[in-house]
């Protein structure tokens, strides 16, 4: 189950800016169960997503910025509160046989940073320089899966509620040709 909203803020331009913002909220909610029926022996339940639920509250701000005739400045910014707890006590006990304490609510922050910035050589050619920051929250599945099999390496993953954020740095550059109806370019 998940719900949630978000509203866009747009300003006029201001001189040579044009600013955005959002904010956002949602929440997202996973249980999963499944019961193996083996031959000739009794029945198996498992609960492979234990009753977990994410709120999430985002705010961002980007920027528009016709820096002259000939380039451009992209800038946004956007921070995240995440915090993931298991909602039944049946939930918790799953992660008490790996002693794993799962009582409190998990909070992760994270936030994302990018810039690009394009030069206009003439009318059909741009130069792109782009850098980006981004964190990730770890899944449902990888903070509180429960024996979930993975086809594509033939292994069952059994969730860490202590799992760590991700991060990633990015930076790219390019050529752009565009014309009406194509464009190529190379980064």
């Amino acid at each position: 189950n998940t719900y949630g909203g978000w509203v866009k803020l747009k300003s006029k331009s201001l001189g040579s800016h044009q600013l955005n913002g959002m904010l956002e909220y949602y929440n997202n909610f996973r249980r999963a169960e499944m019961t193996m029926y083996p031959v000739n022996d009794l029945p198996m339940f498992m609960l492979t997503w234990p009753d977990v639920s994410r709120n999430t509250y985002g705010i961002g701000v980007s920027d528009h910025w016709s820096t002259s005739d000939r380039s451009a400045l992209d800038l946004s910014i956007r921070f995240d509160l995440n915090q993931t707890k298991l909602k039944t006590e049946e939930a918790k006990e799953y992660f008490k046989i790996f002693g794993k304490d799962t009582d409190a609510p998990f909070y992760h922050w994270i936030s994302n940073v990018k810039a690009n910035y394009v030069y206009f050589l003439r009318p059909e050619w741009n130069l792109l320089f782009n850098t980006a920051y981004a964190e990730r929250v770890p899944d449902a599945s990888e903070q509180f899966g429960f024996y979930l099999y993975n086809a594509h390496d033939n292994h069952d993953y059994i969730g860490d509620p202590d799992i760590l954020k991700e991060s990633s740095l990015q930076f790219e550059m390019g050529i752009q040709f565009k014309k009406k109806r194509s464009e190529i370019s190379i980064n």
